[in-house]
């Protein structure tokens, strides 16, 4: 996935990029209700808005050039631009006791895999639950990482790559003591074990 660089047709600035998302299909009715939403899926695209006008730009992601470690660089700029639009963006609350990695595969055909980040005001390492006591998340703003070049496409090779990023950014990510001044950093498919990457010392 890489940023591209637009201007917008009518201000002629550069358009900023706004994340990769999953937008709703369908619609709701007074009958069916969200029957439609249910049945239509969701697609997910890379947003794009003038800073100017106003005027969104949409970008159906797409599968990405084999995997170079020239792009897992870009892979690990833009991760690292995301997390930190997030944690500059939104005020984390006082009582958020952990973090979670939250992992979904997205489209099981084209190998696509989706982070969102989550805080929960309570940690216990013997009790996996402790990631669904939310008292914030990105909710619909996700990361979208492809693996469909890769060897192996399969879920533990999308969870050893994503938390390889996640890793990185404890490192030297810009604001990681605000994940790192909690009791712990954890990732996981949504439907599975949680592995926990840091611990509090």
């Amino acid at each position: 996935m890489k940023i591209r660089k637009i201007l917008c047709p009518y201000c002629n600035v550069l358009m900023g990029y706004k994340g990769t998302k999953r937008i709703q299909l369908g619609r709701s009715g007074v009958i069916l209700e969200n029957m439609d939403n249910w049945l239509s899926g969701a697609l997910t695209a890379s947003i794009y808005e003038c800073p100017s006008c106003g005027k969104l730009e949409f970008f159906r992601y797409k599968k990405s050039k084999k995997v170079t470690k020239m792009v897992q660089m870009e892979i690990y700029e833009e991760f690292e631009k995301w997390l930190n639009d997030l944690l500059e963006q939104n005020t984390i609350p006082d009582d958020a006791r952990a973090f979670n990695f939250n992992l979904y595969e997205e489209s099981e055909e084209d190998s696509i895999y989706a982070v969102q980040l989550i805080a929960a005001d309570r940690f216990d390492e013997n009790d996996p639950d402790w990631a669904c006591d939310e008292v914030w998340s990105s909710e619909e703003d996700l990361f979208c990482v492809d693996t469909s070049d890769e060897d192996d496409t399969g879920w533990k090779k999308a969870m050893e790559l994503i938390s390889g990023l996640v890793s990185e950014y404890l490192e030297n990510g810009l604001h990681r003591t605000i994940l790192l001044n909690t009791e712990a950093v954890g990732i996981g498919f949504v439907d599975g074990d949680i592995e926990i990457l840091r611990r509090a010392e």
